[in-house]
């Protein structure tokens, strides 16, 4: 009998590839996405643009500009001739007046003045947004005041810093500290 001291490894069985066949995913195209690729089609028109046909198209985007703000500034404009118009006081302006607690007889009343006065009169009688537009009006915007206040803090705090007075020099204002160091 053979004695077989030597073992033999187990041969291994190649294991058969799987075969995997690409996903292949259909993109439905919704509604969004038409839009999506319709406006992409759009704005193949204006890009890589060389030359003269991009200097009109920019051109044209400039006109398209500047009457926009001509707009905006001849509306301001007639807001404030608007606004400074004074109205013949009526008998019910003269009532409504009386209302909001105006004496009708002191003077001449503008527009600005008496919407003001309305505007006022909605923020007393509860309404939110007429009392942040009357606060903003005035300069009691309680934001900006937080601003204001914040930043003065920021300044107080800087004066505090090292190197303060060296900044406020080159700003070509005389801190306390060199003001004293010149006399």
């Amino acid at each position: 009998m053979e004695n077989n001291t030597t073992k033999k490894k187990p041969v291994r069985k190649a294991k058969p590839e799987a075969v995997v066949e690409p996903k292949t995913t259909v993109k439905l195209k919704t509604p969004t996405r038409l839009k999506q690729e319709e406006n992409l089609k759009k704005g193949v028109k204006t890009q890589f643009k060389a030359g003269e046909e991009q200097v009109r198209i920019a051109r044209k985007g400039g006109i398209a500009s500047q009457k926009v703000q001509r707009e905006k500034r001849t509306a301001r404009e007639l807001l404030q001739i608007a606004m400074s118009y004074k109205p013949v006081l009526t008998p019910a302006l003269k009532r409504n007046l009386e209302l909001l607690g105006a004496d009708p007889n002191a003077g001449e009343y503008t527009a600005a003045a008496i919407t003001m006065l309305s505007l006022q009169n909605k923020a007393m009688q509860g309404d939110v947004r007429a009392t942040q537009l009357w606060l903003e009006i005035s300069g009691q915007d309680p934001r900006v005041l937080l601003e204001q206040n914040r930043l003065a803090m920021e300044m107080e705090n800087a004066k505090h810093q090292p190197g303060f007075s060296a900044l406020d020099d080159a700003f070509g204002r005389l801190s306390p500290e060199s003001e004293s160091e010149q006399s």
